[in-house]
């Protein structure tokens, strides 16, 4: 789609305006630190939750972090369509020096999976990766990355959610009504419905458990009103919300500061682990 017929730069805001020329090398880097994390003595690669190839968790080791360290679960990024855990792996060693637990999970891609089909598919992930990991008795934090964001969420608040302590949203896309007119749906296979029923915003219950919505301060408009939105459904619904921004961090760098434990994307984890822990 061009910007004549899509004046509102709809296609741009979440396609071509979310890329930058660094991030080639950045990702590459985040696949050569992720090679290097997996190959790690005591990473588990590849324990299923499902019966789908793609639906595998790969756990990572927190030896110093104790007993009673938060165990954060993460799915990737990719517009439900493409990437894999492998690509984010440098997260499990990087959450592990701050005291976490960490899963990462590969799920089914559109289109030769529906998004319903997908989210239907994550529904055992959950219980599969607590009761690879022992449990968490220091509380399970759900969170993603983009459209693993949604998904986070779509585990959170869909029917037979496990007790979870926390979930963190990085640059997520939460309402997907705005993709349908895009080239990203064309794999997707959105109608107005579909879109509709799997957009969180308005359908955020009661009782959730804390949140922090997290995104850079370069991604486009688009991402920045998102992840305000659906700060804001949930604090609206009575849930407690952390919303942060991360100056000059793009959607791929935000991670780089997820890891780093820097500035708001530092504060966020710190405020998740005591929403987790209770301390």
């Amino acid at each position: 789609m061009s910007e004549a017929t899509d004046p509102a730069g709809t296609a741009h805001q979440y396609g071509d305006g979310q890329r930058r020329l660094h991030h080639p090398a950045l990702l590459e880097r985040f696949r050569r630190d992720g090679a290097a994390a997996l190959a790690a003595p005591g990473v588990r690669r590849d324990l299923r939750y499902g019966d789908h190839p793609r639906c595998r968790f790969d756990l990572f080791p927190a030896p110093d972090a104790g007993a009673d360290a938060p165990l954060l679960l993460f799915l990737h990024a990719g517009y439900w369509q493409g990437r894999a855990k492998e690509e984010f792996a440098f997260l499990g060693p990087a959450l592990a020096a701050r005291g976490w637990r960490a899963a990462l999970a590969n799920y089914p891609l559109c289109p030769e999976t529906s998004l319903d089909g997908i989210v239907a598919a994550i529904r055992p992930l959950p219980a599969a990766v607590l009761a690879a990991a022992g449990g968490a008795p220091g509380g399970l934090v759900l969170a993603g990355h983009s459209a693993g964001a949604h998904l986070a969420v779509e585990l959170a608040t869909g029917p037979g959610a496990p007790a979870v302590s926390a979930v963190l949203a990085v640059s997520g896309v939460f309402d997907l009504r705005p993709l349908l007119g895009t080239p990203i749906n064309r794999a997707l296979g959105l109608d107005h419905d579909a879109a509709a029923r799997r957009s969180l915003p308005h359908r955020v219950p009661a009782g959730m458990p804390p949140a922090a919505m997290l995104v850079g301060g370069a991604e486009t408009p688009a991402f920045v009103a998102q992840n305000a939105a659906m700060a804001a459904a949930w604090r609206a619904a009575g849930n407690p919300a952390h919303r942060a921004t991360v100056p000059g961090e793009d959607h791929f760098s935000v991670l780089d500061a997820l890891a780093d434990g820097r500035g708001p994307a530092g504060a966020a984890l710190r405020w998740l682990r005591a929403a987790a822990t209770g301390r």
